[in-house]
């Protein structure tokens, strides 16, 4: 990955990551090998993917994780996640320093098993409320939530909130704006992965 990023876009580089699978094994190997590039990259993760084996030294875990990866100054966002909610290994929040601004990100990754029914939404987005209230409520600015929410930009409450507050959904804001047609992310059918930005 790092030799197609590297040298061929300028300026700063951001990168939200979902279902990186990392244990925490994985994660200090992964932070490792960050030092070991020529750009200086910083990779701010949520909690570890549990491992799907006993085996000492196990990098790769359960479908879970999420991480914000830059070549700018970041820092995790000050503030507790309620412990059910962390665990799950997928919301986490920084402040990333881009052209003398703050740009406050929230990462997430959606539950995928089942993901269609009540009970599989209403959990998503009882783990989404928390970025809600870190990003949408309890931060000013340039303000980014995205990730792979393996929902629709109609299926959680929690959209219906950011857009009361101001936020859009880039490819919706694009096809508005410019008629720029809305490419599907997910298996050429839907869009379950968004970037959703403070306007």
């Amino acid at each position: 990955m790092f030799q197609e990023m590297h040298g061929q876009q300028q300026g700063p580089r951001i990168w939200g990551l979902s279902e990186t699978h990392l244990t925490k094994q994985g994660l200090e190997k992964f932070q490792i090998e960050l030092q070991q590039q020529p750009d200086k990259w910083k990779y701010v993760p949520g909690e570890a993917a549990p491992p799907l084996s006993k085996a000492v030294g196990t990098i790769g875990g359960k479908a879970t994780g999420v991480g914000v990866l830059t070549d700018c100054p970041v820092r995790a966002l000050a503030g507790q996640w309620p412990s059910q909610h962390w665990k799950t290994g997928r919301i986490q929040a920084c402040a990333i320093h881009v052209q003398q601004n703050w740009i406050k990100e929230g990462i997430f990754y959606g539950l995928a098993k089942d993901a269609h029914t009540k009970a599989t939404k209403d959990h998503s987005d009882a783990i989404l409320a928390n970025l809600t209230d870190r990003i949408v409520f309890a931060s000013r600015g340039f303000r980014v939530l995205m990730g792979d929410f393996n929902q629709t930009t109609q299926d959680l409450a929690q959209f219906d909130v950011w857009r009361k507050h101001g936020f859009r959904e880039i490819q919706e804001l694009a096809c508005q704006k410019w008629h720029q047609e809305i490419v599907p992310t997910c298996k050429n059918k839907s869009v379950k992965d968004h970037v959703w930005i403070s306007t």
